[in-house]
């Protein structure tokens, strides 16, 4: 299936738990066996080392706008995610102009660039 969210349900069971054990495979070894720096809990691929220094103002910006980024990611996400329970049509409009809702850019047949964006 296209819609990733139908896909998600016709996954066989055997993939299903693949995936869960990978997760708790990954949650062991950063919990039990690589534990991160206790100052530092998040870091456990050990940055700590490469990192100059985390007191610079480039650095902090950095860090602040990669948090606002992944924010905006994370919201980003849920509303494609809401949009395709509401309507069951996954991103039908990315790549349209106006996301397929202009018709000045329709050519002669409707379409917007070769596409119906009323499928």
């Amino acid at each position: 299936s296209n819609n990733p969210l139908v896909a998600l349900t016709q996954m066989p069971m055997g993939s299903v738990w693949q995936v869960v054990f990978t997760i708790m495979c990954v949650e062991w070894l950063t919990t039990y066996v690589c534990k991160p720096p206790e100052d530092k809990p998040w870091d456990i691929l050990g940055w700590k080392e490469v990192i100059a220094d985390e007191e610079a103002p480039g650095w902090k910006q950095a860090q602040v706008q990669e948090l606002n980024n992944s924010r905006l990611a994370m919201i980003a996400i849920v509303g494609l995610i809401a949009g395709d329970l509401a309507t069951g049509e996954y991103g039908a409009g990315i790549g349209l102009p106006c996301g397929g809702y202009c018709m000045d850019f329709a050519d002669a047949d409707g379409l917007y660039g070769g596409v119906d964006p009323s499928r």
